[in-house]
């Protein structure tokens, strides 16, 4: 393998010391910068530093992650769907209120799937020079449209549970027919429910995608509603009416308040609110690293700004004031590859080279 020019003497010790992966004798990581010299021409010493292999490599990663999510989207509509023409049925089957309200409420849910597809299919648009860093950005507008139908559902749980409390009170509960055929159907809902929230919460953490995250706890919203029916039609079977009503008040306020969290950190993303910690920790552990291997002063001022599944860093890079343009130029690369390295999330660093001799905030 050809190594570039800068990797000979000191520099080449230190980094190695500091990231074993970096040495020419070890076999080549995904994103490292010195993997191939094809890789290497794909910016020149441009400042966006971002290698031809590496960018196509992520690009793949992206486009499967963002088909898994597309998928597990297209299989919360299909039970959307189901659940909806099954709880409408034993509903009216068996008079059940709550199975009614609930069979609306899963129609909302398909308004939820459809923001999520549209998002999902927006975001992977390219950038270009209207959006000059893609349109990841939508994937938090998505985010907070899908909270919205949240706080109505939440809403339109609150009412309903409401007037059958009203109901209750008055002396006039609803009474059941084929109680257990509609108790059985929402055990299965819950089930179902519970079963697509756990999939889609962890198909949205390995693509990234805050709208999905927001549509899996939406699944999880639906089982609570299910579980208050189920024990609503219990208490009733039992002679206790009006559990059916306390338990749609108490699942209202879930919704609502997962409705405003949810919200609530889209609104963060899209003011570029520094939230992410753990981002920000590691990427001071990386540069403390390489401070231990000689190969720059100091990390300051880094800052993140998230466009959905993938994030930009924006810091400075303090070198020796002695250190020629060139130098100082190749060391940031250093930086900027080492810092992908550990967080493959962060697909393009802009870094500044500053001297160590100037102040820095």
């Amino acid at each position: 393998m050809t190594v570039p020019a800068c990797w000979n003497g000191p520099l080449r010790r230190s980094a190695v010391r500091s990231y074993p992966a970096f040495s020419p004798g070890r076999p080549c990581w995904r994103r490292s910068w010195f993997c191939s010299p094809a890789t290497r021409q794909g910016h020149g010493d441009g400042g966006h530093g971002q290698g031809l292999t590496a960018d196509i490599e992520a690009e793949i990663e992206d486009d499967g992650l963002r088909r898994k999510a597309t998928r597990v989207t297209w299989l919360g509509v299909g039970a959307n769907v189901c659940l909806t023409g099954l709880k409408g049925a034993a509903g009216y089957a068996s008079g059940s209120t709550g199975l009614m309200a609930d069979a609306v409420h899963n129609m909302t849910d398909l308004a939820g799937d459809a923001v999520s597809l549209l998002t999902l299919r927006v975001v992977a648009a390219p950038a270009d020079e209207k959006y000059p860093y893609g349109y990841g950005k939508y994937d938090a507008v998505g985010t907070l449209g899908v909270a919205g139908i949240l706080l109505v559902t939440a809403g339109e749980i609150l009412h309903q549970s409401l007037e059958s409390l009203l109901e209750v009170v008055r002396g006039n509960p609803c009474g059941l027919q084929m109680a257990p055929m509609a108790l059985g159907v929402a055990v299965v809902c819950v089930a179902v429910k519970e079963i697509l929230f756990r999939i889609t919460l962890r198909v949205g953490k390995e693509a990234r995608s805050s709208v999905v995250i927001a549509n899996a706890w939406h699944h999880r919203s639906d089982a609570l509603s299910s579980l208050v029916v189920m024990g609503g039609i219990g208490g009733v079977m039992v002679g206790l009416p009006y559990m059916d009503a306390v338990g749609g008040v108490m699942v209202a306020g879930y919704t609502a308040k997962q409705a405003v969290e949810i919200g609530w950190g889209a609104v963060k993303g899209l003011t570029d609110q520094q939230t992410d910690t753990r981002l920000l920790h590691g990427i001071r552990e990386v540069g403390d690293k390489l401070m231990v291997g000689g190969i720059i002063t100091g990390l300051s001022k880094v800052r993140v700004r998230h466009f959905g599944a993938y994030c930009l860093v924006d810091l400075n890079v303090i070198v020796d004031p002695f250190l020629s343009v060139g130098d100082a130029h190749k060391r940031t690369k250093i930086v900027r590859r080492a810092i992908q390295l550990e967080h493959p999330e962060v697909h393009e660093v802009l870094a500044h080279v500053c001297p160590s001799d100037v102040q820095h905030d």
